[in-house]
């Protein structure tokens, strides 16, 4: 369906795997760069692209410059204004390495990247509960 070579490897979506998930009438999520956005876009008409063009620039400057040196302070910041959008409702970070998340939902006042973010552990979340 789309794909690119990044560093001498080649990484994209299958297009028989999406023509499964429609098929099986699911809704498929792609994290995918502008290149294979334009790629899906012009194969499947109907796709719904999020977080492309200007926003995805700015996203990849600030990682770029923050390489190496990303903790989950700065990797929260990387979302806020112009990459989310003015409808930005509610922003998601998870640390895979140890569990953590950190999730902000938009406010009367604040778009999702602007407001508080609550800090869990998914470990201490699925951790059975002691019996009395």
């Amino acid at each position: 369906l789309e794909w690119a070579v990044v560093h001498d490897e080649y990484y994209g979506t299958p297009r028989h795997f999406i023509d499964q998930q429609i098929k099986e009438g699911h809704d498929t999520l792609l994290a995918i760069d502008v290149q294979g956005a334009a790629a899906i876009r012009r194969k499947i008409p109907d796709a719904v692209l999020m977080s492309a063009g200007d926003r995805y620039e700015e996203l990849a400057r600030r990682v770029q410059d923050a390489y190496g040196k990303l903790d989950a302070d700065r990797a929260r910041d990387l979302m806020k204004r112009p990459v989310c959008m003015t409808s930005n409702i509610h922003c998601a970070l998870f640390a895979s390495d140890t569990l953590d998340f950190w999730v902000a939902n938009a406010d009367s006042q604040n778009v999702a990247a602007a407001a508080r973010y609550t800090h869990y552990n998914l470990a201490e979340l699925l951790k059975p509960e002691k019996p009395d």
